[in-house]
Order: structure tokens, then C-alpha cells, then sequence
């Protein structure tokens, strides 16, 4: 099922992973809800790639040189996808990983790609935002936040230095906006534009780094639809095909390959 690896050698280390992926997928031991079973070898994707419930995110980090809160969405998708789309999720994720080179320039790109990818993700649901917004409130200053971070992003990955203390600012501004919307009224447009400016905001901290929690935080945040349906069976296939969007466009840019506008 797999071998020892070489915490030095990250290009082996990640052809491992692929075949423990391909291992765990052929004989149905990917499940959603729990990290890895030694007995049964059933486990989540962190946990069936790492092989252990012990900080697998951590040990996954150390083995490829890529960055844990890569491992952490990679784990916050695997849970939120369905069951077989899941299944699925970590052989593709394991396969785009090998792909990756082992530099450091590679993976702050990556940071800000997946930012482009959330904020195309919040923009989905703009027309929702406005809408419902019509006295212009707050959905205007929520799209501008929004299409500053992708510029933003788009600039730092071309190597531009990038102020991005006015960006926040914007941000938490938008999102005090939407919040005071959201108190006036039950529908959930408000509150998802709210919750999207907030995350924006957060994202921007580059001082300490993109962390393992924001990683997390950001994919719930934005997944939620901003659907005006009542019905619980259209919120959720809304929220599953958001999920499914994000997890395909991750895979793009670890492979490099054209993300969505």
C-alpha cells in the first residue's frame, strides 16, 4: 500500500502520496467525518494521503515542502463535497500535488490565486446583492472590495508591490455596511454579502500569513448561496456546487492551468 518516505525528498514523497491516494480509492477506504482509522485504514483525504490521525496536516506539509493550509482546504473540501465527488477529490488532489514544484515562489502565487478563485466564487452572487439592496447600501461597496482583491492579487502574482492596507479598510467597511442591512431584514442576501466583505478583510493580513483557520473559514463563508429559495433541497445542492467549483479551480492552479474569470 505504500512505503517508507524521505522527508527530504519532496518529488518522491508526493508520487507516494498519489499512490497511496489510488490505494485508498480502489479498495473504498475514503470516507467523509473522521481522520484516519489504523485498524480499519478508512480516512478522510489528509488522513488516508498522511496515513495517520497525528497532525496529518503538519506531517503532510513536511513531506511535500508545500504550505499546511493547502492541506487544511484540501481537507475543508473533501468534507463539504458529496460522498462520491469526494471520494474522487482525493486521488485528483494528489495527482495535481505531485505536479507542483517545491519553491517558495510558487506557493505565495498560489495564496493569491486562490483568492481570485474565492472572490470569483462571492461574485457569483452578486446580482442577488443588488437585487435585494435597493437603496444600493452596501452591495456597490461590496463588489468594489471584491474586484480591488482580484486586481490586488492579479498584480502580486506578476510581481508588483501591492499596498494592501487600504483594501482591508475597504473591506471592513463593506461589511459593517452589510451587516446594518442585514439586521433590517430576514433575507439572506444581506448576510452572505456581509460575511463575504468580512472574509475579504480577512484574507488581507498578509503580515502574519495565510493561515490554516482562515483556509477553512473563507471556503464555509463563500460557499454559502445567496439564494432567496426557501427550500432546503436547492440551499444545499447550491452549496455542493460551490464547493465543487472551488475544488475544481484549485486543482487548476495547482496544475497551472487557466482559472475561471
Amino acid at each position: 500500500m505504500s512505503q517508507e518516505v524521505n522527508i527530504m525528498d519532496y518529488a518522491e514523497n508526493k508520487q507516494e502520496l498519489v499512490r497511496r491516494a489510488h490505494w485508498h480509492r480502489e479498495h473504498d477506504k475514503i470516507v467523509q467525518g473522521d481522520y484516519y482509522d489504523e485498524d480499519t485504514k478508512e480516512g478522510c483525504c489528509v488522513g488516508c494521503l498522511a496515513q495517520t490521525s497525528d497532525e496529518p496536516h503538519e506531517q503532510l506539509s513536511e513531506m511535500t515542502g508545500a504550505p499546511e493550509w493547502l492541506f487544511n482546504l484540501a481537507d475543508e473540501l473533501h468534507e463539504r463535497l458529496s460522498q462520491e465527488d469526494s471520494k474522487d477529490w482525493v486521488v485528483d488532489f494528489a495527482e495535481a500535488l505531485a505536479l507542483t514544484p517545491s519553491d517558495d515562489k510558487f506557493w505565495k502565487d498560489t495564496e493569491y490565486h486562490w483568492k481570485i478563485i474565492i472572490t470569483n466564487e462571492c461574485l457569483r452572487n452578486k446580482d442577488v446583492w443588488f437585487k435585494e439592496d435597493k437603496d444600493d447600501a452596501y452591495a456597490s461597496q461590496v463588489v468594489e472590495v471584491l474586484e480591488l482583491i482580484k486586481k490586488y492579487s492579479e498584480q502580486e502574482i506578476a510581481g508588483k508591490e501591492v499596498d494592501w492596507s487600504a483594501v482591508e479598510s475597504a473591506a471592513w467597511s463593506a461589511a459593517w455596511s452589510a451587516a446594518r442591512s442585514a439586521k433590517s431584514t430576514t433575507l439572506s442576501a444581506s448576510e452572505y454579502a456581509a460575511r463575504s466583505a468580512w472574509s475579504a478583510a480577512r484574507s488581507e493580513r498578509s503580515d502574519t500569513g495565510y493561515t490554516s483557520q482562515y483556509a477553512r473559514s473563507a471556503v464555509r463563508f463563500v460557499a454559502r448561496p445567496a439564494t432567496q429559495s426557501t427550500s432546503r433541497s436547492v440551499y444545499s445542492a447550491a452549496r455542493y456546487a460551490s464547493y465543487k467549483r472551488m475544488s475544481e479551480e484549485l486543482l487548476k492552479t495547482l496544475r497551472r492551468e487557466e482559472v475561471q474569470d
